[in-house]
């Protein structure tokens, strides 16, 4: 009988238990910014009823939630309200925990001088390319099948869709920036959509390209604004005529452990979109980092021309495979014709993007799992140095060349 009634103690005691509240220590915190997350076998009517409710709260304090998303299992929504807020929330049970709100940052832009656009060359401009359509370094050719019927989502600082050299195929999804302009106002999700899907620089020369700007100016932005991007690339793809099951989605930025921002992920790959994601570029282990600890994602790291790891990326069991990352050329936003060399893993996850979706339009629809798994399975193996122990030694490969 005592056993009885600690263990209904207990149960009434967990029962009773708030949500947690995690990273309200991160350095990188968004003062009173949280996102709010729902327990998994919470359905949808459940979820707006807790929205009621939670409305009644939040408007005696003077706040309403500043977005909310819905897909594939992960609920929930963002809102900016103080600690003392957050802790009633957490009381609901309805909710699985809160996270404070973090900045992710991409690391400083410097590139090279740009140039306008060269005539198609018989050598390809880019040594990323030639390197993944060949086993041994060295070749200045770009191998490669025609390919079309498949999307690409950046998820970056937009796409300056009117250069030439993306054909029109460049289209805009969204803008989650507020203030912004739907442009490409910083280069980087330019750049990265070049090297994934464009003429001359591109893996894919045939694909689809959908904007979906989530940083800003000055490359920065929060998890919330991230999570809202992932939501509407999942939710555009199982909406858009083609798309399910023959799209890829490139997040080439990097920060801090985020729960949160990793369960996005999970549930977008869920949902059938394959995601490259960046190792990131701090020469740590990927695992300390989101969204390169996700699991469900492809993680990539960066490679120089000499096949050596760059020395600025991450590395670690989580990294799924490398592709070219030092001094890769590609689309710039600064003219419809202008282009620019950058470095980092953003530069070699556009790669591993690009040949994700080449990889689904040459041999059919896979699941986000089995297509890295695929890419792993061609890679060319055991050619890299500087790779450190417990990290795969794999450099993406399309098959096509010698």
């Amino acid at each position: 009988m005592r056993l009885s009634l600690v263990l209904h103690a207990l149960c009434i005691t967990e029962a009773l238990a708030a949500a947690p509240i995690t990273h309200l220590d991160s350095e990188k915190i968004v003062p009173n910014s949280f996102i709010v997350v729902l327990k998994k076998d919470v359905s949808s009517a459940a979820f707006k009823s807790h929205l009621t409710s939670a409305s009644k709260l939040l408007s005696a304090n003077a706040i309403a939630p500043e977005s909310t998303f819905d897909f594939d299992g992960l609920k929930g929504y963002h809102l900016k309200a103080s600690p003392a807020v957050a802790k009633q929330l957490a009381e609901s049970d309805e909710v699985s925990y809160i996270e404070a709100d973090q900045t992710f940052t991409l690391p400083p832009i410097t590139p090279s001088k740009p140039l306008a656009h060269r005539a198609v060359q018989s050598n390809v401009p880019s040594w990323g390319l030639a390197r993944i359509s060949h086993r041994k370094k060295g070749s200045t050719d770009y191998v490669y099948q025609q390919t079309s019927g498949t999307y690409t989502y950046i998820i970056d600082s937009g796409v300056h869709t009117s250069h030439t050299l993306f054909q029109g195929r460049a289209i805009w999804g969204a803008n989650f920036v507020s203030g912004s302009t739907n442009d490409d106002e910083n280069g980087h999700g330019t750049h990265v959509a070049g090297t994934a899907a464009s003429q001359t620089y591109g893996v894919l020369r045939f694909g689809g390209i959908i904007s979906v700007k989530v940083l800003g100016r000055d490359g920065s932005t929060a998890t919330s604004i991230l999570i809202q991007g992932i939501n509407w690339a999942v939710n555009d793809m199982k909406t858009r005529a083609g798309a399910t099951g023959r799209s890829t989605a490139l997040l080439a930025v990097g920060g801090s452990v985020s729960t949160a921002l990793n369960n996005a992920v999970a549930a977008g790959s869920s949902a059938g979109l394959f995601f490259a994601v960046v190792a990131g570029n701090e020469n740590q282990n990927t695992g300390n980092t989101s969204p390169g600890s996700e699991p469900s994602a492809c993680t990539v790291g960066g490679t120089t021309i000499s096949d050596e790891r760059m020395s600025s990326s991450n590395y670690g069991a989580g990294v799924d495979i490398f592709a070219p990352g030092g001094s890769i050329p590609s689309l710039w936003y600064t003219s419809n014709t202008a282009i620019a060399t950058l470095s980092g893993t953003s530069m070699a996850a556009a790669h591993i993007a690009g040949l994700g979706a080449y990889f689904l339009a040459l041999e059919g629809t896979r699941t986000p799992a089995a297509l890295c798994a695929r890419l792993q399975e061609v890679a060319t193996k055991n050619v890299l140095t500087g790779i450190p122990s417990g990290t795969p030694n794999l450099l993406a490969y399309n098959l096509s060349g010698l």
